[in-house]
């Protein structure tokens, strides 16, 4: 069922609801009303004959005939006032001939509550008790023109019952399709996009309304899958250029190798050529498969408890098997209890992320030397990585924790460019930042703030 017939349908039961309870609540005080007045009419009707059979010089016998001259006489149709004795015999009949079935009369209880009202079928009764004579005054008729009128309103009720529904029903339905037509709108143009015309966004409207409310959330999730996408494609084409050159790389040099005759010394150099390479494209490798790891856990964490410490010592002991000259000193710069170097991480993005933080501050030192060093604070910690060379502006460091960009100042220095850029993912990941201070001395400093859990 589409949207457009579920508004209409719920809108006219609601109504249909409303104008049930409407219809009942009228008919229902109004069949109260007449119940009540034409009791009133029974009752006056009952005591005046009854007064008349007391006035008469007849009362004395067993059965009387009154015929009074009433204003109800009209109104009350088949009506008879009944006098019994209090041996339950009838000792008055108005008029003489009325044969009325009584049975429904219960003395013992009308002698109780002195008044008694009954209905049986479309004959009414109303029962008095009168004290001082111990009788029993029974006055009975048809409301043939109450329940006429009643009959009526129930017709009536049920034909306005039904006639609203019809026109509230179709009244509703071309509402709500007035109303979603900027709906209908929306999504035809939302079915018009495609990977192709991403940064072709959907009218907005008024910008006020609820449909305007979801165009806009929908222009905003546009702009951040074509930011996606932008940034997929790029990410594509850096990661294959920087794969196929390597691999270029590789296959040239073993290509040229093989059609010459070389030297021992000779095919040294190519060995160590072809190793650099290889370290180059398993690093590349390395960081593809990290940035991986950080997609498949965007929505989800499997972190335990850790020591940074620990995940420094292995980030160092891997760089210096890749850097043989490399030379890093380690140091606190307060004496840390154990607790204060536990942190919840995940240990092989956090590694990676220290591992590349080493080798940037290696490869781009003057001195082939840096500085580690941890800092215990009541919130969190923070991890100095510091080395000598020249210093970066903000805009830099900025420009260069996008993917596959590098410093303009590299010069021989091989590298792909994701450095940075995994090492903010993953801090990120980890509700960490990274900051760079330029200190003096030609000191440059990266420094990882990580909070407790």
């Amino acid at each position: 069922m589409s949207l457009k017939l579920r508004f209409a349908l719920l809108f006219t039961i609601v109504v249909a609801f409303i104008q049930a309870i409407t219809g009942l609540t009228i008919f229902y005080f109004y069949a109260d009303h007449r119940k009540i007045d034409y009791q009133n009419k029974l009752r006056s009707e009952a005591l005046l004959t009854y007064d008349a059979y007391l006035d008469s010089s007849l009362h004395h016998f067993e059965t009387i005939n009154l015929m009074p001259n009433s204003i109800n006489d009209k109104l009350m149709y088949d009506k008879a006032v009944i006098v019994v004795s209090d041996k339950y015999k009838i000792i008055s009949k108005t008029p003489s001939y009325a044969n009325i079935d009584l049975s429904i009369i219960d003395y013992n209880k009308l002698k109780k509550t002195n008044e008694v009202y009954y209905a049986k079928g479309e004959r009414e009764f109303l029962g008095l008790y009168v004290k001082e004579k111990n009788q029993f005054l029974i006055a009975t008729a048809i409301d043939k023109e109450g329940l006429s009128k009643l009959s009526r309103l129930k017709i009536i009720l049920a034909v306005v019952f039904f006639v609203t529904i019809i026109l509230t029903a179709i009244g509703s339905y071309f509402f709500v399709n007035s109303a979603l037509k900027p709906l209908k709108k929306l999504i035809a143009q939302i079915q018009e996009t495609t990977e192709n015309n991403l940064w072709k966004k959907v009218d907005e409207g008024n910008g006020k309304d609820e449909i305007a409310k979801i165009a806009i959330n929908y222009n905003h999730v546009l702009e951040l899958m074509k930011k996606a996408f932008e940034m997929q494609q790029i990410f594509v084409q850096h990661a294959s250029h920087e794969l196929r050159t390597p691999l270029t790389v590789m296959y040239a040099t073993t290509e040229s190798a093989l059609n010459k005759n070389l030297s021992s010394e000779e095919t040294n150099k190519i060995l160590i050529s072809l190793k650099e390479e290889q370290i180059n494209l398993i690093e590349l490798t390395n960081s593809l498969l990290v940035l991986y790891q950080l997609d498949q856990h965007k929505n989800y964490h499997h972190w335990r408890k850790l020591r940074v410490d620990e995940l420094l010592y292995d980030a160092v002991s891997y760089c210096k098997k890749i850097f043989p000259g490399i030379s890093i000193d380690f140091s606190f710069k307060n004496v840390p209890e154990e607790k204060e170097l536990v942190i919840e991480a995940d240990d092989n993005l956090l590694r990676a992320a220290f591992t590349n933080l080493i080798k940037n501050a290696f490869l781009y030192s003057n001195d082939k030397k840096l500085t580690l060093s941890i800092l215990t604070e009541p919130d969190g910690l923070k991890i100095h990585f510091d080395n000598k060379g020249e210093h970066l502006t903000q805009q830099e460091v900025e420009v260069l924790k996008k993917p596959f960009v590098r410093s303009k100042d590299i010069g021989l220095i091989k590298g792909i460019g994701l450095g940075l850029s995994i090492v903010e993912k993953v801090l990120t990941f980890h509700n960490g930042h990274l900051i760079y201070t330029a200190l003096p001395n030609s000191i440059n400093r990266f420094t990882v703030q990580l909070k407790y859990s």
